[in-house]
């Protein structure tokens, strides 16, 4: 996909592919607070894939580069969806570290905390 995409010099789909985590043949996710100190992560075993929304920005992708977690774009909402339900308990002993970095980062997602390093929302 991406070497068609390059050959087509197709920037959006090139985007496309960064945002679902795999370019030049390596997966990553973009950076985004809820992915603060985690360098990989525990995708589960059942991904509920997600349906696009404007409402929605997809910050991962799975494995089969479906929706697997977005946050909502509507001003003042704190909304975090995970398809990858599987994760909390299949897996868990083998993926503690960046699982409990994760819920710990979505926690304090939904509490309103923001990363200090990032730019304050405009009123």
């Amino acid at each position: 996909m991406v070497d068609e995409a390059m050959k087509k010099g197709d920037m959006e789909k090139l985007a496309g592919l960064r945002r679902a985590g795999f370019l030049d043949g390596k997966l990553y996710a973009e950076d985004h607070e809820l992915l603060s100190g985690i360098a990989e992560i525990y995708e589960g075993i059942t991904v509920a894939a997600q349906t696009p929304s404007p409402d929605l920005e997809v910050i991962l992708r799975d494995s089969a580069n479906e929706n697997l977690v977005s946050v909502s774009t509507r001003k003042g909402e704190l909304l975090v969806l995970d398809g990858a339900f599987t994760r909390l308990y299949c897996g868990w002993e083998q993926n503690t570290a960046t699982s409990t970095s994760w819920y710990r980062n979505v926690a304090a997602y939904l509490a309103g905390k923001r990363r200090a390093d990032l730019p304050k929302e405009q009123s």
